[in-house]
Parts: structure tokens; sequence; C-alpha cells
């Protein structure tokens, strides 16, 4: 059996609809983020206080850090553009490496 990541659901979803809406023009391509230095207001920092935790992502991802938000903003700024018109069912991974190790 093939490993799915844990937004597989998602992603295969967004395959599908790329499918079933194409012919009518409409891309459907899904963004996959990785660990982010920014935390949103009601969003909970799994790292917060243990720095082992954020040793750990930060070994693990090849980068060896977080992300930033404008790295995550500008692939979706592609995804939403014209420069992206011929890419559809795609998700696209932002993680710094983390999902190849």
């Amino acid at each position: 059996m093939e490993w799915l990541p844990p937004k597989a659901g998602v992603d295969m979803m967004a395959r599908n609809l790329a499918i079933e809406w194409g012919k009518d023009g409409i891309r459907i391509n899904t963004l996959n983020p990785g660990f982010t230095e920014h935390v949103p207001e009601d969003g909970v920092d799994v790292a917060a206080g243990d720095v082992g935790l954020e040793e750990d992502i930060r070994t693990a991802t090849p980068l060896e850090r977080r992300g930033r938000v404008e790295e995550f903003a500008n692939p979706a700024i592609f995804l939403a553009s014209d420069a992206s018109s011929y890419v559809t069912g795609h998700n696209l991974v932002v993680d710094g490496g983390y999902s190849v190790k």
C-alpha cells in the first residue's frame, strides 16, 4: 500500500476535482505547508517552550528552520495566478524538505 501524507484526503479530492472540472477551465491545486515561524492567534505552537521538540523540527527539516509567512504566501500566489495556468491537480509541498526525510 502506498504511504499517504496526513492531508491525503484533501489532496485526492483536489485531484478528482481537477479531472472533473478541468474541461470547464477550472484549476484545482493544494498547498501543503510545513512548520512556520508564525503561529495564528487562535493556533497552538506544538513546540512552544519545548526546546527538544523545536530542535527535532529543525533537525527533521533539511533547511534546518521553520518557514517564513512569505515563503508560504508566494507559492499560493503562484498557484492562483496565470503563471500556473497549465497546473492542475497538483499538491505543492512547501515544507523546507521536511517531507523528503
